[in-house]
């Protein structure tokens, strides 16, 4: 994907026209970046999550927040699933193809499902293991709650399509906003807490449930094949590069140098995360200044 970039950048620069199918290739490039990585990252545990408040749970409330917290995005995922499959047939019956290289887009809608299933198999393996432990610890009470929970989370948004809620937007944004952020509180990884709460929102807002289904299969591949978001994984390119190569290390080394002596500074020499990385030759960590009595 780094590739196509820079040549067309180059061919802009230089030629003053872009490379034909360029920015095709990188928006397909995205996608199987971003659909392949989906279950590898939820097998791994790398989704990010907040557990601030749900540390301080006692322990079945804890084993709830988990469970609950991979079994709502599980039934999502599924349905999701349903939905880039249903887009994906339809693109192949209609034939269409990308703009400039003639692709079919049916392809990378199908390696989407393929993805979504991956996902969905992650996020099941995360739930059998969650009910094995509080099975083990006999919380059955907590276990029904939480999967009574779990199935309720994609009836709410009928409900709330057919309170007055639904009519105020201003509301309904702040009720969003206010919801993810118990979500996220709750131990929910954070995407698929936006998942889950964009999924609601978009069956409140379309005037039809029926339209708003097959937004569910078009949105999440037009959201992983927009151009713009190609710069997210150069930043991260980049941040690895910073890292490995010892960039990072030396600037820390630099601002330590100038600052190292105001109020609020660094106590150690070295911080403990630098001190997991391998040293670099030529970084000399100054010594803390003294402490006040």
């Amino acid at each position: 994907m780094v590739i196509p970039t820079v040549l067309d950048v180059l061919s802009r620069f230089i030629l003053g026209r872009s490379i034909v199918g360029a920015m095709e290739i990188v928006q397909f490039s995205m996608v199987i970046l971003v659909f392949g990585g989906l279950g590898y990252m939820q097998d791994r545990r790398e989704h990010i999550r907040v557990d601030l408040v749900v540390e301080k749970f006692p322990d079945n409330a804890r084993k709830s927040s988990e469970l609950f917290g991979v079994l709502a995005p599980f039934f999502l995922v599924c349905l999701m699933t349903w939905c880039i499959y249903r887009a994906g047939l339809d693109k192949q019956i209609s034939g269409e193809v990308s703009s400039m290289l003639g692709i079919p887009l049916s392809i990378f809608a199908y390696y989407s499902t393929l993805g979504s299933v991956a996902l969905a198999l992650a996020l099941f393996s995360c739930v059998l293991r969650s009910l094995g432990e509080m099975l083990d610890k006999r919380y059955y009470a907590s276990l029904a709650v939480t999967v009574i929970a779990s199935v309720f989370m994609l009836f709410l948004a009928l409900m709330v399509k057919q309170s007055a809620l639904a009519e105020n937007m201003m509301m309904l944004g702040c009720s969003g906003m206010a919801f993810l952020m118990v979500l996220i509180l709750f131990g929910m990884p954070i995407g698929l807490a936006m998942a889950l709460v964009g999924y609601i929102g978009m069956v409140v807002i379309y005037p039809k449930i029926d339209a708003s289904f097959p937004m569910l299969g078009v949105t999440p591949y037009d959201t992983a094949s927009n151009y713009v978001y190609t710069v997210v994984p150069m930043f991260i390119l980049m941040g690895e590069l910073a890292m490995h190569c010892g960039i990072s290390l030396d600037l820390f080394n630099a601002a330590n140098v100038c600052l190292g002596r105001l109020p609020g500074a660094w106590p150690s020499p070295r911080p403990a995360a630098a001190q997991a990385l391998p040293p670099y030759p030529g970084i000399q960590w100054p010594r803390p200044p003294p402490w006040p009595p």
